[in-house]
């Protein structure tokens, strides 16, 4: 088919689609409204544009095929002669324009996609949004209704980490394992974190996170996780071994700990997102430090989460329990989870050093900070999100203020350092 027709006519189809699309609340007079493409340089340049009599003459030829289908109606410009030039076209019946151009229709995909996704919905609500962005014709998250196939697997993978196939379980899934057993494709569930990414934050404009932190939340890993953990504590293994915690830590698989025994003079619990953070954080400790303090591993999975639950279960009441992270969406995200837990076992968490105003007091500069940029608009309405659902409000009000990110690897030592 000559380019210039076909794109012609599918710069109608489009106007069709859009039309079939429209939700019924939305549609009112537009239903009755005749839909037509003119050919003017406003709306089809193009055609204005042809370089030779050939190729005007074969553009022509084709519309006029189209026409002759029943597709559309031409509108000829009677001062140009017979069949000289055209004014419009206009559609006289979408299906048989669809079928003229050899495609499928979106109004025909999108009640495919309403008839798989739909009964999903009230699992994942964000399918809601996905399906309205492929109804008015734009990408969710980079996807279209080609890609319907991966946001049911998608679905299929939560389902299996969160469902009944693992409910109680705590345990790590290895991740190609898991994706041969699930869809004999290694790197299947590599391939489709981004959408499982949207069916956990539930919203499809939220800031897209890192593949390991997504796939950790859900308990799917590359490497098994080791609990770093330092602190007066005494540990019992499930295979009967009793010991106290030495110095300055200890490296653990989660699954060995049985339960802890907590010393009474504990103050305070610390969970710290980044290893290198917590590494300088401990080995900078006094001997008598009355505090416990672990690392998170960045987004901590099911099985961490479990470890941690046994842990507050064992100590004090009335002591602290605090997490360090990175002053960017993904801190903030991971001292979601973390008070989740806490408040599973009837526990308060509270943030440390997670203020900018505290870590960059005003009138500092950027003096010994050396990892900072500007939090976008999303992010920043993220953080702002989780900060009130916690009563985080300090936090909030810190990053309000002074809009910045900051991770942790960044903050001169003596931040690190600061007691609790």
């Amino acid at each position: 088919m000559n380019k210039l027709a076909r794109s012609a006519l599918e710069k109608l189809l489009v106007k069709a689609e859009d039309k079939a699309c429209k939700p019924t609340d939305e549609s009112g007079e537009a239903n009755n409204r005749v839909l037509s493409l003119c050919f003017t340089e406003k709306y089809f340049p193009a055609y204005l544009r042809i370089g030779t009599r050939d190729d005007k003459t074969d553009c022509h030829a084709e519309l006029i095929i189209a026409e002759r289908a029943g597709a559309i109606n031409i509108d000829w410009d009677p001062r140009a002669g017979t069949h000289g030039a055209i004014n419009r076209i206009t559609l006289a019946d979408p299906e048989k324009l669809a079928t003229h151009l050899k495609v499928t229709p979106r109004w025909v995909v999108m009640a495919h996609v309403g008839a798989v996704l739909g009964p999903l919905c009230e699992r994942y609500p964000v399918l809601k949004q996905v399906i309205e962005a492929w109804r008015r014709g734009v990408q969710a998250r980079s996807t279209c209704p080609s890609d319907l196939e991966d946001w049911l697997d998608a679905v299929r993978l939560v389902d299996y980490c969160y469902g009944a196939v693992r409910e109680g379980s705590d345990e790590l899934l290895p991740i190609r394992r898991l994706s041969i057993e699930l869809f004999r494709d290694s790197k299947r569930i590599e391939a489709i974190a981004p959408q499982v990414d949207v069916l956990l934050q539930a919203d499809i404009s939220a800031v897209a996170r890192e593949r390991e932190e997504i796939l950790a939340e859900i308990g799917v890993f590359k490497y098994p996780q080791t609990i770093l953990l330092a602190g007066k504590l005494s540990i019992d293994t499930i295979r009967g071994e009793k010991f106290d915690i030495p110095r300055p830590y200890i490296g653990l698989a989660p699954s060995s700990i049985d339960r802890f025994v907590a010393n009474p003079s504990i103050k305070y619990l610390l969970s710290i997102e980044n290893l290198e953070s917590f590494h300088a954080f401990v080995e900078g400790q006094a001997p008598d430090n009355p505090g416990v303090v672990l690392y998170s591993g960045g987004m901590p999975s099911p099985s961490w989460l479990a470890m941690y639950g046994r842990l507050l279960n064992a100590l004090p009441n009335g002591i602290q329990v605090l997490h360090w992270g990175d002053i960017d969406a993904g801190g903030f995200r991971i001292a979601g989870h973390i008070a989740c837990r806490c408040a599973a076992h009837g526990r308060r968490l509270g943030l440390h050093q997670m203020a900018v105003t505290n870590v960059m007091p005003a009138g500092s500069g950027s003096t010994g900070i050396v990892s900072r940029k500007n939090l976008s608009s999303a992010e920043l309405a993220q953080i702002c999100r989780i900060c009130d659902r916690w009563e985080w409000h300090a936090e909030r009000d810190s990053v309000i203020k002074r809009p910045t990110a900051i991770e942790q690897e960044g903050l001169p030592l003596h931040s690190i350092l600061m007691p609790v």
